[in-house]
Parts: C-alpha cells; structure tokens; sequence
C-alpha cells in the first residue's frame, strides 16, 4: 500500500477494479498499486482523494489499461526463466560465439562469417529482446528501456557491420553515433541538468 492513502482509499480503488471486472487478486493488488501511487500524486499537488481517484480512473480508461484484466494472461506470459543469472549465462555464451567468429577471422579460418553473423544474431536478436522484456518489469519509463534497447541494437548492428566490411558499416555506424547521441541528450544529460535545478 502507497503512504498517504488509508485503508478505505485503498478499499475504493479496489472496488473501482472490481466493477471493471478485475478479479484476480494478485492482479487487483498489482493495478491497485499503481492507482494509488498517482492518486497519491495527484494528492500531493493539492487535489481531494475523491477528485484525484476520478481523474486517473478516467486516465485509465482512455489508455485502456483496464483491458490488463480482462487479458490477464498476456500480462503473466512472463517467463519464469528469464532471470538475471539466466541472461548472464545467455550473454557470455553469445559473447563467446562472436568472440570465436572475431578469431576465425583474424585466422582466415573458415565459416568466420557465418560465426560472426551467429553471435552478433544471438545478442540483437534473441539476448537484446530478452533483456527488455526482462528490464521492463523493474522500470517506470518504459520508453526509455525501449529506446535504449534500440540504442544497444543499431551499435551491435554497426559493429557487425565493420567486422564483416559490408559496404554500409560507415552509414550504419553514423546512423548508431546519432540515435546513441539522442538517447544519451534525452535520458541523461537533459534530466541530470534538471535535476540538477531542483537541487
């Protein structure tokens, strides 16, 4: 339970998910929460419970995020195995597959490419994915994860692109320094120089 709501405000929020036919109690817990952290928000700047539980159940219902209940599944289909220990392990072995195809090249050896393509394959494609779903969880600004994800992507790409010499690695690794220059403006330096003011 958020500080700053009491028990009835809480009850509330509940009974507002229950007539949405939210009935999972996990579930209800879980949206429950998230009410109550922008109810308390909207407390916070001077608004009553009653008006601030109006607003962002309205807030809600325009976004249709009330349709997690009804699509309860989709929001559980997290898989239990996605954990940290198993992105590391999943990591190193992709790291190891390029690293082996950054060595056959520098040996001439055959399949290099193949290789390269392998490894660079498994970390966009199948470890990058992986690591959003999983960060998602844990993070309030979704399109930050988001974003960065497609950050760490067009640099992978650009590096896969130099050690396999295709003709548009000097467009692709332009393309990688410009979105990874925005993020980097939009996410970090433009909130720390705000912070930075409020300090």
């Amino acid at each position: 339970m958020t500080p700053g709501i009491t028990e009835q405000q809480l009850d509330r929020i509940i009974d507002y998910l229950k007539a949405n036919k939210i009935t999972d109690p996990e579930l209800q817990q879980e949206i429950a929460d998230h009410l109550a952290i922008s109810i308390e928000m909207r407390m916070t700047q001077g608004a009553d419970f009653e008006t601030a539980l109006q607003t962002v159940c309205k807030e809600w219902e325009q976004k249709e995020l009330l349709e997690i209940g009804r699509n309860k599944e989709s929001y559980y289909s997290y898989p239990a195995f996605l954990n940290a220990a198993f992105l590391n392990k999943f990591l190193f072995f992709a790291v190891a597959v390029l690293l082996t195809g950054i060595y056959m090249r520098m040996e001439h050896l055959p399949l290099r490419r193949v290789v390269i393509l392998s490894g660079g394959a498994l970390i966009g494609y199948i470890y990058l994915p992986l690591l959003l779903l999983h960060s998602l969880d844990g993070f309030a600004n979704k399109t930050r994860q988001v974003s960065g994800f497609v950050v760490q992507f067009a640099l992978l790409h650009a590096g896969i692109a130099y050690l396999l010499h295709w003709r548009m690695n000097a467009f692709l690794a332009v393309f990688a320094f410009l979105i990874s220059f925005t993020w980097l403006i939009v996410y970090i330096i433009i909130p720390s120089i705000k912070s930075k003011q409020y300090i």
